[in-house]
């Protein structure tokens, strides 16, 4: 086995057998031929008959012994199941020492002796040794080593020698289910983080109903149409793919029909995709199943899952006239009984052609109205997400998708939150979908600059997927010009599933710490801060995920250093957006000297999910609270129905009612009052900074001397004018803060009304207030100053 293949081995583990501690724990099905009574003969008899020079013509290599299958890695020796490897347990890697290779584990690694039940259920590895001391013929290697052989998963052979019957010629998913099952050992996914629940998650996918009424021969219930069974059959898959490969078109396809029909077919499973006696040769692997002009560099993965999921052509452009195809990219009929949510090309492709910038180079643009959107995800066939070391995505359709339960519940979540642009709510309210595009508007914080330009660097660890994938691996060395974006030229990235998952069972990065934005300018404020080091911030667990983007780029605190009348205007002192962190641990608004600002006792926010508040999850506070309920990949503590209105709280049973309880329980109709109430206290601040001359406007820089956004305003006299002006740019873009921290957030806006009113903290805001209503500002009268007024005590600080 090369060097060059290694960490394939590792990182392919859809079938592996290569596991590490925890032994103990792991359990295995007993045979059901345990009880016929037919003899086991041992692997080495099988290899008399079936090493690769004695094959029959009609038999694919099996044992992979030959110079040619072993320079290929093709069988069984070189899958994991030969266990053909050496392991150095003081670096953790493997490496080759054929044909002394010991395996891994290893026999004196068992933890005890039912890590045999899968790793050597057989006994088969101790015959390795035997059998080279007996014939000097090192194939299979010169020492024992645990190994998985032929009757592991044929059954026993007594009755067999090439003559006979075997139990299981075809092995179908039962067989690989006898360990690749529930009881998957805990300490083994640290290694193999989507190795759990294999033949379960298979049992009830859409793979393991793949025929269906529509696919059979008419009138039959066991023989499937030759056009359908190339991708809902285990043996047309696999017949058929070199006639019809991924690339083919509609037409191509239905030519299958004058082919035979497939009798008694299976459904796709294990052994359709993985190569029975090497798994982690996958279908795409095969030499002559696909076009010479398809690129070499396609990853196996990518060309097995698009085998069927058709998305490209030869030439990487859309393959848009696929066999379910209801319609082309420019709108012409394909097939008649086509349906769009049945294809991934209207949503797997970003367009090239159609850039966020205009003119030929688009390395250094910003965003250009009217230029184009996106279109669909941006994928690249070549591999995987993997960034720098230390990360563990698996493949380029498998960052995303488990191909073993094959559920698109939480990717179509995704799809419809804002960290996927909302893309398919665009794609489902289009008349056509493969051009349904993402735009600024809908998306900005994806697509309103090119964030992959030099100049935009430290945007981009939030802004691309890249960028946060890199900074949350190795915060300490993360430096973005080392980006190297999947999205190109004019292309710009969603926040993928790979950006904050190392695997797509839900495994999490760990910045471990959080990341200042800005190592000059954002400045907490006194006795104050986000921890610092991996120890304190542990307590928030998975939240530290979300704090590192939500809680802004700038604080309040900054603007305490500036020397004053300042005159610049106010991009310098943005907070930025959604800055749902700082409000929760009050790190980020700008403080009146002289007022309190501390939680009061019995604030609790930002302990949920952690030991401090037990019973409310192990995530911190974000992912408890956004993360509840079905539709958790939503990201919305709340659901509203069409008029924006909250109709329930999916956290509430598991998280809020911890605290809030009796008459402090929380209801849908409360979060809309206070909701109310809020804006309406914001809308008050932000007429009060109008009597002053400062207009709030949501273009940047935000303030300007004039209602109709002309005018920068660069006439700051003082820290607290600017302060406030700070605090309503803060909470314009941050829509929970009344939920997050509503303490924090009634202070930080009743006192900048206070002091921008009359210059003054005099508590005189009950005054301001009715008085700001009588103004005649479209946006605050006589019914928003009491929802301000309740919102704010009355008038006496809260």
């Amino acid at each position: 086995m090369s060097e060059k293949n290694i960490p394939l081995r590792f990182l392919l583990i859809v079938l592996i057998l290569i596991l590490t501690y925890g032994c103990g724990s792991s359990k295995k099905e007993a045979p059901a031929e345990a009880e016929t009574g037919i003899n086991y003969i041992g692997f080495t008899e099988c290899y008399n008959c079936h090493a690769d020079a004695k094959n029959p013509a009609s038999f694919p290599p099996v044992f992979g012994d030959s110079d040619e299958n072993k320079n290929k890695e093709i069988g069984w020796l070189w899958g994991p199941h030969g266990n053909n490897e050496s392991y150095d347990p003081t670096t953790h890697q493997t490496y080759d020492a054929y044909p002394n290779n010991t395996g891994f584990p290893y026999y004196a690694f068992f933890s005890d002796s039912t890590c045999a039940g899968c790793h050597d259920p057989l006994g088969d590895g101790k015959r390795i040794g035997e059998f080279f001391s007996k014939t000097g013929i090192n194939k299979l290697g010169t020492v024992d080593r645990p190994v998985v052989a032929c009757e592991s998963c044929h059954g026993p052979g007594g009755n067999h020698y090439g003559l006979g019957p075997i139990p299981y010629a075809k092995p179908d998913f039962n067989r690989c289910g006898i360990c690749h099952n529930d009881s998957f050992p805990n300490g083994h996914l640290t290694y193999h983080p989507e190795g759990d629940r294999i033949v379960e998650d298979y049992k009830v996918s859409p793979h393991a109903k793949s025929i269906n009424e529509h696919t059979y021969v008419s009138g039959s219930t066991t023989d499937v149409r030759p056009r359908c069974s190339r991708c809902h059959t285990d043996e047309g898959a696999k017949t058929y793919i070199q006639i019809v490969n991924g690339l083919g078109v509609y037409n191509d396809f239905k030519l299958l029909d004058s082919y035979p029909i497939i009798t008694n077919a299976s459904n796709v499973q294990c052994r359709t995709c993985h190569d029975g006696h090497n798994p982690l040769r996958l279908l795409g692997d095969k030499a002559g199943d696909y076009p010479a002009a398809l690129p070499s560099s396609w990853s196996s993965e990518f060309k097995t899952c698009t085998s069927c999921h058709q998305l490209l052509k030869a030439d990487g452009t859309l393959n848009d006239n696929g066999y379910h195809t209801p319609y082309d990219k420019s709108g012409s009929p394909v097939n008649p009984y086509g349906n769009i949510e049945e294809i991934i090309a209207d949503t797997h492709f970003d367009d090239p052609t159609t850039p966020q910038c205009s003119g030929g180079d688009c390395t250094n643009y910003d965003f250009v109205a009217g230029t184009g959107g996106i279109e669909g995800y941006i994928i690249n066939p070549q591999g995987s997400h993997s960034g720098l070391p230390g990360d563990q995505n698996q493949g380029i359709c498998r960052d995303c998708h488990n191909p073993h339960n094959a559920d698109l519940t939480i990717n179509r979540q995704w799809a419809r939150s804002g960290h996927g642009g909302f893309i398919l709510k665009k794609k489902e309210n289009a008349t056509n979908a493969y051009t349904a595009a993402v735009e600024d508007a809908d998306a900005p914080a994806w697509i309103h600059y090119n964030w992959k330009r030099a100049g935009r660097g430290a945007c981009q660890r939030c802004h691309t997927s890249t960028g946060f994938r890199n900074m949350a691996n190795d915060p300490t060395n993360y430096n973005p010009a080392n980006n190297t974006f999947v999205a190109t030229q004019g292309q710009s990235e969603l926040l993928y599933c790979w950006a904050c998952h190392t695997s797509n069972t839900g495994n999490l990065r760990n910045p471990g710490v959080f990341v200042l934005p800005s190592t000059t300018a954002y400045l907490f404020p006194s006795g104050r801060s986000f921890p610092t080091d991996p120890s304190q911030n542990s307590y928030i667990s998975g939240s530290i995920i979300c704090i590192n983007c939500h809680s802004g780029r700038q604080t309040g605190e900054y603007i305490k250093t500036k020397t004053f009348p300042y005159t610049g205007h106010f991009g310098s002192f943005n907070s930025h957006y959604l800055a749902a962190g700082g409000i929760l641990f009050r790190t980020i608004g700008y403080e009146y000297s002289g007022r309190n600002y501390a939680n009061p006792s019995y604030f609790r926010h930002d302990q949920i999910g952690t030991a401090l508040q037990p019973g409310t999850g192990s995530n911190g506070p974000c992912v408890s609270c956004h993360m509840r309920g079905e539709a958790n990949h939503l990201f919305m503590p709340v659901e509203h129905d069409a008029n924006g209105q909250i109709i329930s709280i999916p956290a509430n049973e598991k998280v809020c009612s911890k605290c809030h309880t009796g008459s402090y329980a929380l209801t849908p109709e409360e979060l809309n009052e206070e909701e109310e109430e809020y804006e309406a206290a914001v809308d008050a601040l932000q007429a009060a900074l109008q009597l002053q001359g400062i207009y709030w406007c949501s273009s940047y820089p935000y303030f300007f001397s004039d209602q109709n956004c002309t005018t920068q305003y660069t006439n700051w006299p003082n820290a607290d004018t600017l302060g406030a002006a700070f605090n309503l740019n803060l909470l314009k873009h941050e829509p929970g803060a009344f939920a997050h921290n509503r303490y924090y957030t009634k202070r930080l806006i009743y006192d900048s009304i206070d002091f921008i009113y009359n210059s003054t903290l005099d508590n005189d805001v009950a005054a301001a207030i009715n008085d700001l209503a009588d103004n005649g500002y479209p946006y605050f009268d006589s019914s928003k100053a009491a929802l301000a007024l309740d919102y704010l005590n009355g008038g006496t600080r809260p």
